[in-house]
C-alpha cells in the first residue's frame, strides 16, 4: 500500500522544468518568439515545462551543450550543426525557424555616398567573424551582384557592435547591420543593401536536438516547437502586446520592436516565404544556406539534407508542408 501511495505521489509531481538555448536571445530578432512564449506560457500550454531561455552566441557552443546532454533543444545557425553531424555527432534538425535574411543588411553612415550594392566595388565591408553566417551572406550577395572575388574587401570586425564602431571610426566603409541596431539609431545609418532583396529564401536558424536525448522525451521537443509556433501566431495577431513583452527582454523600446515586427512580418517575406517560420522545413532554404556556407568554408562535402532532418517532432499538419 505504501509503495502504491508513493507511486501516486510521483505521478502527481509536475514535469521537471527545463531550459533551452537560443542564439542571440536578448539581442537578435530571430529570438523574439521565445520572449513571447515564456511570458504567455505557451510552452506549458503545449506540454513543455520550459522555465528559461539561455542566450548564446550560437554556433559551436550550442552544439557542445547539446552533445553534453545538458539541453533538450537549441535554436542556432545551420552550418555548425552540419559540421558536427559530419564529424559523427548524433544531432537532428527538428524545426526550421527563421527562413530568410530579412533582418540582415549592409549599412553605411548616413552621410556616406554609398547608396546601393552597386557602389561597393573597392570598398571595405565588415562582417561579424570568420566563417560566420554574415560572412557567408556577404560573399553570396557580392557574387550575385556580379562582383569577382576581391573586388569588394570583406573584413571581420569581431561582432555586430564592433562592426558599427569600426564603421563610425572609418575602419570600414560599410558593415553588417541588424534591425534592432538600425531602428534604434534613426538617421544614423544608411541601408546600402538588404538581405531580403539580395538573397533568396535562406535558412537562418534551425531547432536542433541530440537524437538520443529527444527519444527519451519526445513530447518535450514537440511542446517546445508547438509553443514557439503559438508565439509566432501571437506576434502576428497582437503586435503592441508582443512589442511590450519583447522590449523588456531585449531592452528595446516597444516602438522599435513594433517597427521590427512590421518589417519582418509584413515586409520580410522572400519569394512568398516568411521570415518567422512555424517550424516546418523549407528544404530549398536549407540548400541555399549550405551553398552560402560552402563559399566561406563553413561546410564541405556531400550533404544529404533529408538524412539530417527529423520531421517527426513537428505538429502533424506541418510535416511535409513547405512554408
Amino acid at each position: 500500500m505504501r509503495l502504491f501511495l508513493v507511486w501516486l505521489c510521483l505521478l502527481a509531481l509536475p514535469a521537471r522544468a527545463e531550459e533551452i538555448a537560443v542564439a542571440q536571445y536578448g539581442n537578435a530578432v530571430n529570438a523574439f518568439p521565445y520572449a513571447v512564449a515564456l511570458d504567455k506560457k505557451f510552452f506549458q500550454q503545449a506540454g513543455a515545462n520550459i522555465s528559461a531561455v539561455i542566450g548564446s552566441n550560437g554556433g559551436g557552443g550550442d552544439v557542445r551543450n547539446l552533445l553534453a546532454g545538458e539541453l533538450p533543444y537549441v535554436e542556432t545557425a545551420l552550418p555548425p550543426v552540419i559540421a558536427a553531424i559530419q564529424k559523427g555527432a548524433d544531432l537532428a534538425i527538428v524545426s526550421d525557424n527563421v527562413l530568410s535574411a530579412a533582418s540582415f543588411a549592409i549599412v553605411a553612415m548616413a552621410d556616406s555616398p554609398l547608396a546601393s550594392i552597386a557602389d561597393l566595388k573597392g570598398k571595405r565591408v565588415g562582417f561579424s567573424t570568420a566563417q560566420s553566417t554574415t560572412q557567408a551572406f556577404e560573399i553570396w550577395m557580392m557574387d550575385r551582384a556580379g562582383y569577382k572575388p576581391g573586388e569588394v574587401v570583406l573584413l571581420a570586425t569581431g561582432g555586430f557592435g564592433p562592426g558599427l564602431t569600426a564603421l563610425e571610426n572609418k575602419g570600414v566603409d560599410a558593415t553588417v547591420g541588424t534591425l534592432p541596431a538600425i531602428l534604434s539609431n534613426p538617421g544614423k545609418y544608411r541601408v546600402v543593401a538588404r538581405g531580403k532583396d539580395s538573397l533568396p529564401p535562406i535558412c537562418n536558424t534551425v531547432g536542433v536536438v541530440l537524437r538520443s536525448k529527444a527519444r527519451q522525451n519526445p513530447e518535450l521537443v514537440r511542446g517546445i516547437i508547438a509553443g514557439r509556433r503559438l508565439a509566432v501566431a501571437y506576434m502576428i495577431a497582437h503586435r503592441a502586446e508582443s512589442a511590450a513583452i519583447i522590449g523588456k527582454v531585449f531592452k528595446l523600446t516597444p516602438a522599435v520592436v513594433e517597427e521590427a515586427l512590421h518589417q519582418l512580418i509584413d515586409e520580410g517575406a522572400v519569394e512568398g516565404v516568411p521570415y518567422f517560420g512555424e517550424g516546418n522545413i523549407h528544404y530549398p532554404g536549407i540548400e541555399n544556406m549550405i551553398h552560402a556556407s560552402r563559399l566561406n568554408g563553413m561546410v564541405d562535402g556531400k550533404i544529404d539534407v533529408h538524412a539530417i532532418v527529423d520531421e517527426s517532432y513537428l505538429p502533424a499538419d506541418l510535416r511535409g508542408k513547405s512554408p
